[in-house]
This record gives C-alpha cells, sequence and structure tokens, in this order.
C-alpha cells in the first residue's frame, strides 16, 4: 500500500518523531535532506512550518514520490536504529544509489545532514534493511538471511551467485536483509568457506 501521511502540513508530516524546536527538525535540514534523496523542487517548494499546504502538497503525489517523503521522514527523525522494508521498491537505479549514499551517511556520520564538529557526541547509528537490489550488497557489512525459522548470516558472494533477488524470494519463500552498523563496521566480511551463523527465531 501507500505510505501513509496525517492530515497536516508536509513540514509537520516530514517532522513527525522529532522533538519540537530540535536541530533534527530545522527547516533547512529537512529540506537537504529531501534534496539528497531527489524530491523533486515543486514538492520542496512547500515545506514550511509557517503555511498549511495541507490541500495542495498532499494531491497529486505519485507512489515513488510518497516513498521518497516517507524516507526522508524516517531520516529526519535521526533513530539510533532505523530499519527499513524494500526502501529501494519502485524507484529508478539513479535514486537507489542516492539511497544507499544517504544510509552510508546514516551510519558514518551518525545521523543525515547534522554537523560534522558534533559528531563524536552523538550515539552510534545501525541500518538495518530488507532489500530487493543486488546492487546494495556491496554497501553493507553484513548480510543475512532469513530461512525456516531461522536467521543466517551468509557471504555476500552466495547471493551475487543467484540469478535475482527477487528469484531467491519468490523461489524459496526467503527474506534477505543488510546490516549497515558503526559498530561492525571494522569486522572483516565472512569468507565464502567459513561455517555461518546461526540464530533461531
Amino acid at each position: 500500500g501507500d505510505p501513509l501521511f496525517f492530515r497536516g502540513s508536509l513540514y509537520d508530516n516530514l517532522v513527525f518523531g522529532c522533538r519540537t524546536g530540535h536541530e533534527d527538525a530545522s527547516l533547512d535540514r529537512v529540506i537537504k535532506v529531501c534534496e539528497r534523496l531527489g524530491v523533486p523542487s515543486n514538492i520542496t517548494r512547500m515545506i514550511d512550518p509557517e503555511h498549511d499546504f495541507e490541500l495542495a502538497w498532499s494531491k497529486n503525489l505519485s507512489h515513488s514520490e510518497k516513498h521518497l517523503l516517507h524516507l526522508a521522514r524516517a531520516l529526519i527523525a535521526n533513530p539510533d536504529v532505523l530499519c527499513l522494508h524494500r526502501p529501494m521498491t519502485k524507484v529508478t537505479s539513479q535514486v537507489c544509489t542516492q539511497i544507499i549514499e544517504l544510509m552510508r551517511d546514516f551510519v558514518s556520520c551518525r545521523g543525515v545532514e547534522l554537523p560534522l564538529n558534533m559528531l563524536t557526541n552523538r550515539r552510534l547509528r545501525t541500518c538495518i534493511m530488507t532489500f530487493e537490489r543486488k546492487l546494495v550488497l556491496d554497501s553493507c557489512d553484513v548480510v543475512y538471511q532469513v530461512k525456516a525459522g531461522q536467521i543466517v548470516r551468509v557471504n555476500a558472494s552466495k547471493i551475487h551467485s543467484q540469478p535475482t533477488v527477487n528469484h531467491l524470494l519468490r523461489n524459496q519463500s526467503e527474506d534477505l536483509a543488510l546490516s549497515l552498523s558503526q559498530q561492525r563496521m571494522q569486522e572483516p566480511p565472512v569468507p565464502a568457506s567459513e561455517p555461518e551463523d546461526t540464530f533461531p527465531i
């Protein structure tokens, strides 16, 4: 289904979850996050806390534009752990690359579009997502496969060798998740010859 938004201005929707008056909800940051995701300028022009564009911004949005605004809201909220289900569905390869770049920045900079000189004062960030495009594999720190009630850590090369990720999901009732975590960045990848870690769920 379509991403959900509540009645109110676009700005109010985008800063949902942020503390009132906090730097996370600054107008400049909100617009920059949207621009980096490729939200069209005719939409970002309506991000204004002083005006209620409710009837204008919510009309005639495409599914992909709603999807990008939904992602922007998640990044603007700036949680310690960000969990996303297939955030690259129904977007172009170019936008997919932008999303991956933002996820990496979210982890390495401990938030997106925040002052770098305050980085060490912010808590570590982790991003966990399911995905269906192989190009994201090279940017992740850890890949897990969910199958038959277990979570198995796998080497990315195993997934690359499959015809398509969608083929995996469709024919084997499996799901795939990647983890981008600053805590795990220094860990070496799992060699193909190493036994896989398995966790029951």
